[in-house]
């Protein structure tokens, strides 16, 4: 292969910094909405249907 001059990160920290220096700690989060409004409402259900269902069935632990 040419050696086209494409630094390419050797690892998480590396490949963490360079998106930090080129696109800046916000691109960090970016997608975050749109995952928090599809994954909320699963988790707003389950936890307190979950509890529920512990009680009916006399568990204390699950």
């Amino acid at each position: 292969m040419a050696d086209d001059g494409t630094r390419f990160p050797r690892g998480f920290p590396d490949a963490l910094m360079s998106i930090i220096q080129s696109e800046g700690p916000a691109s960090l989060f970016r997608g975050w909405w749109p995952a928090y409004c599809r994954l909320g409402p699963h988790a707003i259900l389950t936890f307190p249907l979950l509890e529920q269902v512990r009680k009916a069935l006399g568990l204390q632990y699950l």
